[in-house]
């Protein structure tokens, strides 16, 4: 509680949700992503008939996991649920540090599109 007492964590949050919804737009541009919305966190849906169908993947397939091995081999914690992909940055995190993060969802999403 300390460092909200002491530095401006709110802006510096804002800052921060700003930066990595910019960046996230890219993977608007991706084959696969329906969709980057941001929220708290920002979050692409993903989609195995293109952008131009919409179409999820069946649930039953479970493409998530692929994304998850993928980003904790490159030391990246991501939270893929369904065909939904979440972004979820501590305060502390740097813009370099949100690109690394970025550049794995996107090798992750290939993966797990790939067929």
């Amino acid at each position: 509680m300390d460092i909200f007492a002491t530095e401006n964590v709110i802006e510096r949050n804002r800052a921060t949700a700003a930066y990595l919804g910019r960046r996230a737009r890219d993977l608007a541009n991706h084959p696969h992503v329906t969709e980057v919305r941001p929220m708290r966190n920002d979050r692409c849906n993903r989609t195995c008939q293109g952008q131009a169908k919409r179409e999820p993947y069946p649930w039953t397939e479970r493409r998530g996991p692929p994304d998850l091995r993928h980003a904790l081999k490159e030391g990246v914690l991501l939270r893929p649920i369904g065909d939904v992909v979440y972004f979820m940055p501590p305060y502390t995190v740097s813009e370099s540090e949100m690109d690394i993060m970025l550049r794995v969802a996107a090798e992750g999403i290939e993966l797990a599109t790939c067929d």
